[in-house]
C-alpha cells in the first residue's frame, strides 16, 4: 500500500463508479486508502475498480447496491466491516437529477425517487456506518450538496429539495457528533460537466428554464469548474 497521508486508512465512495466520486476515490487511492466504491451500475464500477488499482496498487472493492435500499446498505456495511475491521471515511456522492420540468408536470414516482436515492440514500449509507465509526471514536463523513440546496432552483424542484435537505443533515449531525472523533462536511462542488450535466443538457430549453439553458450554455464553452 502507498505511504501516503491517508495510509491504512478506508474510504467508501458511493457514485464512486464515474465523475466527481470516482475522482475523490482516485485521490483516497494515490494517497494510500484502501477504497470501497458504491454504486448502481456493476460494469462502470469493474472498469473504475481496475483503473484505480492499477494506477495505485492500492486495494480496491466495489459493491452494485442501490443505496436507496437500506436493507441492501446494511448488509454491504457488514461485508466491509467483515473485512476491514473498520471505515474510517465516507463519502455520499451518489445522486440522480431527477425529473427536469415545471413543478406541475413532475412525476410522483421520479420525484419521490430523487428524494429516495438523494437523501434517503445519504441517510441510509450514514446510519448503517455510523455505529462502527462511533466504536472507533475516528471517522470523517462528506456528504455532498448541490446546485439548488443554497437558494431557488426552478424546474429541479426534486433535486434542489433533497440537497437542501442533505445540507441539513449535515448540520445536524456535525452538530451531534462534534465531540465523538467523528468530523461531517459538506461539499458543493460547482458547475461540474459531468453525466448529470449532459442529462441535463438533453431535457432540452423547455425543461431546464430559460435561465438554466443560457448557464449551461456557457458552462459548455468554459468547461465549467476543473
Amino acid at each position: 500500500m502507498n505511504k501516503g497521508i491517508l495510509n491504512k486508512r478506508v474510504a467508501v465512495v458511493s457514485g464512486g463508479g464515474r465523475g466527481i466520486g470516482r475522482e475523490i476515490a482516485f485521490t483516497y487511492a494515490r494517497e494510500g486508502c484502501a477504497v470501497i466504491l458504491v454504486a448502481r451500475n456493476k460494469e462502470e464500477l469493474e472498469k473504475t475498480a481496475q483503473e484505480i488499482c492499477a494506477k495505485t496498487m492500492v486495494s480496491v472493492d466495489f459493491f452494485a447496491v442501490d443505496v436507496s435500499r437500506a436493507s441492501l446498505v446494511k448488509e454491504m456495511v457488514e461485508s466491509i466491516i467483515k473485512r476491514f475491521k473498520k471505515i474510517d471515511i465516507l463519502v455520499n456522492a451518489a445522486s440522480i437529477n431527477g425529473p427536469i420540468g415545471l413543478f406541475k408536470d413532475c412525476d410522483v414516482a421520479e420525484w419521490d425517487r430523487t428524494i429516495k436515492i438523494n437523501l434517503m440514500g445519504t441517510f441510509n449509507m450514514i446510519k448503517s456506518a455510523l455505529p462502527y465509526m462511533l466504536k472507533k471514536k475516528y471517522g470523517s463523513i462528506v456528504n455532498f450538496a448541490g446546485g439548488g440546496a443554497f437558494g431557488a432552483r426552478p424546474h429541479f424542484s426534486a433535486y434542489s429539495v433533497s440537497k437542501a435537505a442533505v445540507v441539513r443533515l449535515t448540520d445536524a449531525l456535525a452538530q451531534e457528533l462534534k465531540d465523538t472523533g467523528i468530523t461531517v462536511n459538506g461539499i458543493s462542488p460547482g458547475q461540474v460537466n459531468t453525466r448529470m450535466f449532459e442529462e441535463m443538457i438533453a431535457a432540452g430549453k423547455e425543461q431546464v428554464g430559460d435561465q438554466a439553458w443560457k448557464e449551461f450554455q456557457e458552462r459548455r464553452k468554459t468547461g465549467g469548474d476543473p
